[in-house]
């Protein structure tokens, strides 16, 4: 009690009847300015080092791709490498027979490594280009286009500033 009075100490008790409050609401529609594209690369090899060298040489051949219609490096990136067992399930004994469970046991046959990458496209004309050059290459996986807008503020900006463009009219004609 003490901490509200001296809060409100010297304000009058009655709210100020000489103010006007006006509101805005405002909204932007923005076409997308780049396009997203991500594809993975995956291979499998009895040894994780061979699976590795084979997705690094296909993965080295899209990116070739990708620089060549004309995308700056900053513009791809890796979003996930992964390196997975592959194992088999051998066939369970017959009924009645007498198995070791080293035979029922799963084994591991090989390495599945797989690399994902997106790019990031600003001339969205070339979107299809670069789809058929991907699939020609054999990548995995290709999703997109992902189209938006580079900097997704810009969107609030021109949002925010129509809202104060309407509350400002609303304001000068209240004014009137």
């Amino acid at each position: 009690q003490t901490i509200t009075t001296a809060g409100n100490f010297g304000r009058p008790g009655v709210p100020a009847t000489d103010t006007v409050t006006v509101q805005g609401s405002g909204q932007a529609t923005l076409p997308p300015d780049v396009a997203r594209v991500s594809f993975t690369v995956e291979n499998t090899a009895v040894a994780v080092a061979d699976a590795q060298a084979a997705t690094t040489k296909q993965a080295n051949a899209a990116l070739e791709f990708v620089k060549e219609q004309g995308v700056s490096d900053k513009d791809v990136k890796t979003l996930s490498y992964n390196i997975s067992p592959q194992y088999s399930y051998p066939n369970p004994c017959s009924v009645g027979a007498i198995c070791p469970d080293y035979n029922r046991a799963p084994k591991v046959i090989g390495y599945q490594v797989s690399e994902t990458i997106q790019v990031t496209m600003r001339d969205l004309s070339a979107v299809g280009t670069m789809l058929g050059g991907l699939g020609k290459l054999e990548v995995q996986n290709v999703s997109g286009p992902a189209f938006a807008l580079d900097d997704a503020t810009a969107g609030y900006d021109a949002a925010r500033a129509d809202a104060i463009n309407k509350a400002k009219a609303q304001a000068d004609l209240l004014a009137k």
